[in-house]
């Protein structure tokens, strides 16, 4: 009975390595990536990219929730002669923890607004990614404008 209790724990232990074993290992090098995609599309004012870039329930600055409500909160800004001249973030750093990542880091913008004013934004961001299986997504991110 023993023996068999015995070997029935070690079969317990080998399947649970190898599960773990099989998961992907991450490296914070498709956090930066990812977040540099995420750049590109704030840039080309890509609402529909962007939010796909979400998860499913993601957050964007605690006051958007879900892909369809961020495709249409980013669609404004377009609509409102809002144009992104140039954008850009810099990590500080990247906590990945399996599946999950937190990144924090600066960002700058000029944004064009109508057809005279250019306006300059700056300030930190905290990212919060999730890894879907196939590809990172943005589970909440928040920014920090500079005063």
């Amino acid at each position: 009975m023993l023996k068999k209790y015995s070997l029935s724990l070690f079969l317990a232990a080998v399947f649970t390595v190898s599960i773990y074993s099989c998961r992907k290992k991450h490296d914070q090098s498709e956090i930066i990536t990812a977040m540099k995609r995420y750049d590109q599309l704030i840039q080309k004012m890509d609402a529909d990219s962007i939010a796909l870039m979400f998860t499913s329930d993601g957050n964007m600055e605690n006051i958007v929730h879900g892909r369809d409500s961020i495709r249409r909160f980013l669609a404004r800004f377009k609509g409102k002669g809002i144009k992104v001249l140039n954008t850009g973030s810099t990590t500080q750093s990247i906590i990945l923890n399996a599946d999950s990542a937190v990144q924090t880091g600066s960002y700058k913008q000029t944004d064009k607004v109508g057809d005279k004013d250019t306006v300059n934004v700056k300030g930190t961001y905290k990212s919060t990614w999730h890894w879907d299986g196939n590809r990172w997504l943005i589970r909440r991110m928040i920014t920090f404008p500079a005063k």
